[in-house]
């Protein structure tokens, strides 16, 4: 998400990090508000209806034990199984509605809330910070600048009783747990700039009460596998010794990863380069305007196509627009090959 509001700039990892590896992909995604056209995805809805769960699971709104399965799987229903029925092709094995609900149950069987090593904090599961849209305190990326704006959302913050601090938690699903997931999200970007925007945003609380606020250990990063799991329901399992139609959900795969800590040289770091690119959003923001008040020219005109350099239109997995790119992204053919996405200028 990239927005204005009253003249200021509101920034988020993801319009952040989308920007940095490609202006043009940038400028279609959060200043145009543009997705290819017939291009309805099921990765970002199951892991929207994955945090959903995950945020009663965690947060004790479906009870203890059995039912409370039966009662978090009843809202993963409730929320993808249509969508997925009615997207999903047939290719797409791995987010099918019957992959998908056995991937959840299988981890949430395994996972019980009382045995997370944390104990969640139930009024910061999935809190967002620093929306000044709907009344928020702001969070500056720039104390001396009130123009430049960073927004985030918590999936949880938890506190950590062995080392006496709270710790981030972010849940993520992903087609496949490897060492390289473990180095990937050891540095991720988002990683260092939720823990800058935390140590600001809970030493507020803190000192509203008039108390000292404790440190913030690290992030944590909660890894739900969501590959294809095995269903022959001829074949028996030699570890289980059952059908895999019986044992599948048993073959989940998760990990937490972390803390990883961020040095004050890697948060500060972060926070100058998110100020640097925050500025050449600004920039297109307004130029895109004054194209609107002429009625000539587009964003596109400025927004340099950096993932030709970068690798973003191919190492990332290939990019949403690289048909429209192909094409010579011309903006007359903007509203033929591109629709509005629904979720923009969402936080």
């Amino acid at each position: 998400m990239a927005k204005m509001h009253e003249g200021r700039l509101i920034v988020r990892n993801s319009s952040l990090v989308d920007f940095s590896r490609c202006e043009r992909k940038g400028a279609l995604s959060w200043i145009l508000g543009k997705v290819p056209r017939g291009n309805e995805s099921a990765a970002p809805r199951l892991g929207t209806e994955v945090h959903r769960v995950l945020r009663g699971w965690y947060g004790g709104e479906f009870g203890t034990g059995v039912e409370a399965v039966r009662a978090a799987m009843a809202t993963f229903e409730a929320g993808y199984r249509e969508f997925a029925e009615r997207v999903c092709s047939a290719g797409d094995d791995k987010r099918r509605w019957g992959n998908a609900s056995r991937v959840l149950q299988g981890y949430l069987e395994q996972n019980m809330p009382e045995a997370f090593p944390f104990r969640p904090i139930p009024q910061w599961l999935e809190v967002r910070v620093g929306d000044v849209s709907a009344g928020q305190e702001e969070i500056r990326l720039d104390e001396e600048r009130e123009d430049l704006l960073f927004q985030a959302t918590f999936d949880m913050v938890a506190w950590d009783e062995r080392s006496v601090a709270f710790v981030l938690v972010d849940h993520k699903t992903t087609s496949w747990l490897s060492e390289l997931t473990s180095r990937q999200y050891a540095g991720d970007p988002q990683g260092t700039g939720y823990l800058w925007a935390a140590k600001k945003w809970v030493k507020r609380q803190y000192e509203e009460a008039g108390q000292r606020a404790p440190d913030i250990q690290g992030m944590c990063f909660n890894m739900i596998e969501t590959k294809e799991l095995p269903s022959d329901p001829k074949r028996k399992c030699k570890k289980h010794g059952t059908t895999y139609s019986e044992c599948g959900r048993w073959h989940v795969r998760s990990e937490l990863l972390g803390p990883y800590v961020r040095t004050p040289e890697m948060e500060e770091g972060w926070r100058v380069e998110a100020i640097r690119t925050s500025e050449e959003i600004r920039r297109l923001f307004d130029y895109s305007e004054r194209c609107v008040a002429s009625g000539s020219g587009s964003v596109l005109d400025k927004a340099e196509p950096k993932g030709l350099v970068s690798g973003a239109c191919t190492i990332y997995g290939a990019c949403e627009f690289l048909d429209f790119c192909r094409t010579g992204a011309s903006p007359r053919l903007i509203d033929t090959l591109l629709e509005d996405r629904k979720d923009w200028g969402e936080g």
